[in-house]
């Protein structure tokens, strides 16, 4: 595990971005640790045909461990290519 570079530290107390993130001003931000980002799976829902839908899914923290249900999310092909757009450059 490496740390961070300070530009890229995150306050788990306080996750929100500094800047332009007015769309999401009223939402809540959430701090992913390195150990749960390890739980985080982008994959074809079905048999990887084309136009299929893809999931993303992740398990999220729980106080207590056998408690963790796993959170999936359903991508189309269209938010698909949204997501690729956003994230290309990265």
């Amino acid at each position: 595990m490496t740390d961070a570079p300070e530009e890229d530290a995150v306050d788990p107390e306080d996750p929100r971005p500094e800047g332009h993130y007015g769309r999401f001003v009223e939402h809540t931000w959430h701090y992913i640790p390195e150990d749960l980002a390890r739980s985080i799976s982008l994959g074809p829902a079905t048999d990887a045909e084309p136009g299929d839908d893809w999931i993303l899914s992740y398990t999220p923290e729980r106080r207590d461990p056998d408690d963790r249900e796993m959170v999936l999310v359903r991508l189309t092909p269209r938010a698909l290519e949204e997501l690729y757009i956003e994230t290309k450059d990265l």
